[in-house]
């Protein structure tokens, strides 16, 4: 089981090379929810343009959505460049929390971010 903080913002810190071309190193991703409950039961079978680009990073990988038990995120990557917000799917072992404990318990408390069990 994982414990997700919703709305929280995250360091993405993958290797992966469309990430860090699209996006550049340790982009930051707020957390909106899982794939399954933002994009329906059959999102892996959808062709949405970031499900396709989940597609092609895993499949550079040699994995594909039947062949691994990693978690996938929805969430906005914040372009530093601009005011916009991209949308994107992450594996939860691509991302790391971009606070403290302190930090986000203040969060937390506040009700800006909520915890979710997966």
């Amino acid at each position: 089981m994982h414990s997700l903080y919703i709305d929280a913002e995250y360091l993405v810190i993958t290797d992966c090379k469309y990430i860090k071309r699209k996006y550049g190193e340790l982009p930051n991703f707020i957390l909106e929810d899982t794939a399954l409950n933002v994009l329906g039961e059959d999102w892996m079978e959808s062709e949405q343009p970031i499900v396709k680009n989940l597609r092609d990073r895993l499949f550079t990988q040699n994995k594909t959505f039947s062949n691994f038990d990693d978690p996938v995120l929805y969430g906005k990557i914040i372009d530093r460049g601009s005011v916009f917000q991209i949308a994107e799917l992450m594996l939860l072992s691509e991302i790391i929390l971009n606070k403290s404990i302190q930090e986000m318990d203040k969060l937390i408390n506040n009700n800006f971010v909520k915890i979710k069990k997966i």
